[in-house]
């Protein structure tokens, strides 16, 4: 594979420059949980959560580090096995805290990847997902297109269509 390294946007200059001034911290980490109040194909749902990450380079994105500088590219598509989580014998301050606990957990930036997945069993046929993903990345708006795209992608595979859903997270 042929890298092709690409300057920072502006917008991310300065999420970048944010980062070197105070590491470790969340304050770019843009976190969304889905519930979905039928039962679902975990399978399928995980499927869908690939199709988004295999044609959205947004999500693919990769920092590295060069003359005091960052800058990005784009890595190839690697299938991801997502976490599963049985949350269905807990209680809300339980799941609660979970999620913080996901949120709060800070991202590494250089070369890795900028998102997290996973996905729940809420029991009594709720099931749902989270994700999150670094500011570097995506904004708010990216939140609601990757949901729209992923449960769209979920009906498809699951009515057996060849998936033909846009995808512009932008």
């Amino acid at each position: 594979m042929i890298i092709v390294m690409y300057s920072l946007t502006f917008p991310q200059r300065g999420i970048w420059l944010s980062e070197q001034l105070c590491p470790e911290t969340t304050f770019a980490t843009i976190a969304c949980l889905v519930q979905i109040n039928l039962k679902v194909n975990l399978d399928l749902l995980e499927e869908a959560i690939n199709e988004l990450i295999k044609y959205n380079d947004n999500f693919r994105f990769k920092f590295l580090e060069e003359n005091s500088e960052g800058c990005q590219y784009v890595s190839e598509y690697v299938k991801f096995s997502i976490k599963r989580v049985n949350l269905s014998n807990r209680d809300n301050k339980f799941i609660e805290n979970y999620i913080r606990e996901l949120t709060d957990t800070t991202f590494e930036l250089i070369n890795k990847d900028l998102f997290y997945f996973e996905l729940f069993d809420f029991g009594n046929e709720t099931f749902g997902y989270y994700f999150k993903y670094h500011h570097l990345v995506g904004d708010a708006y990216s939140c609601i297109s990757a949901t729209n795209f992923i449960m769209n992608a979920y009906n498809q595979l699951e009515q057996g269509k060849i998936l033909n859903i846009p995808c512009d997270l932008s």
